[in-house]
């Protein structure tokens, strides 16, 4: 047996111009499957929205024939936020093990930005002189956080594991440029703040095909990090199989020592006797330059 069902929800709506404006969008989705050992469910849900204004004017005069003055101007701001968030579950029997997870997160996150130029000059026959200025800026913040956990438990035993994390981050950044007959001058700036914090988990004693494994570890986390982990895997199911492989084993080699040490000792003895001789031969020649060549 299956069965399945799917929603989906999507709006969204636009007002005014490239001038001045806003939009929005909203959308939402979940799922389940249910089967006869089985289940599975997920959500999630994300929201967005913006606004924007600007506004460019610009003048121009003629002083006397062939040489204009004129003047530009322009701003504009714009805001956006978003939020979004999802959620899962899973859970089901295997015919030996029951296990159950799930986890959900979110996330928050703004931003504003803002610019504005001005510029003046003269168009003559020779060329356009012209003097700017220009400025801008954003601002910038985010939220989010995340959780997270799995539990089995059945006849191979029990595990638990889990994470936790959050965070949050604010940010700025502007900048200035100078524009005089040609010449620029430009100058800028950034600046960000941001902390995030998460905790974790995991502990299991289980047993499967003969072997039995405990463990446990978990992490913190803030800025630095600190971990610890513990893990012992034991092959019950061949320890006695592996003794006495061990001992039969051992047996071969001590029977094995005497023949060795025997063709070690006959070794070392060729390699003495061979040394010996160079040596002689070395002797000889110290006291025999004439027979060096």
């Amino acid at each position: 047996m299956e069965e399945n069902e799917n929603v989906e929800i999507s709006e969204s709506t636009n007002i005014g111009d490239e001038n001045v404006g806003a939009s929005a969008e909203v959308s939402a989705e979940a799922s389940i499957v249910v089967t006869d050992s089985e289940i599975h469910l997920d959500a999630s849900v994300e929201v967005s929205a913006e606004a924007h204004a600007g506004v460019e004017e610009s003048v121009s005069h003629e002083i006397i024939d062939g040489i204009e003055a004129h003047a530009e101007a322009g701003a504009h701001v714009s805001a956006e936020a978003s939020a979004e968030a999802s959620t899962h579950f899973d859970g089901g029997f295997d015919g030996h093990d029951a296990y159950v997870s799930g986890g959900a997160e979110a996330s928050v996150e703004v931003n504003v930005s803002a610019d504005a130029e001005a510029s003046a000059g003269i168009d003559t026959p020779l060329g356009d002189i012209t003097t700017g200025v220009s400025a801008e800026g954003e601002v910038g913040a985010e939220a989010h956080a995340r959780a997270e956990a799995d539990v089995s438990v059945g006849e191979h035993g029990a595990s638990i594991s889990g994470d936790l994390s959050a965070g949050a981050s604010v940010g700025a950044e502007g900048s200035v440029e100078g524009n005089i007959a040609g010449v620029k001058v430009e100058t800028g700036a950034e600046v960000s703040i941001g902390a995030q914090v998460g905790i974790g988990g995991d502990a299991h004693a289980t047993y499967e095909n003969g072997d039995l494994s405990l463990g446990i570890s978990g992490d913190i986390a803030l800025i630095a990090g600190i971990d610890a982990d513990i893990n012992v895997d034991i092959p019950v199911g061949d320890a006695i199989n592996t003794t006495e492989k061990v001992v039969h084993e051992t047996e071969k080699i001590v029977e094995k020592v005497p023949e060795v040490a025997n063709t070690v000792a006959h070794e070392t003895e060729k390699v003495v006797n061979t040394a010996t001789k160079e040596v002689n031969k070395v002797v000889n020649k110290i006291k025999n330059p004439k027979k060096w060549f």
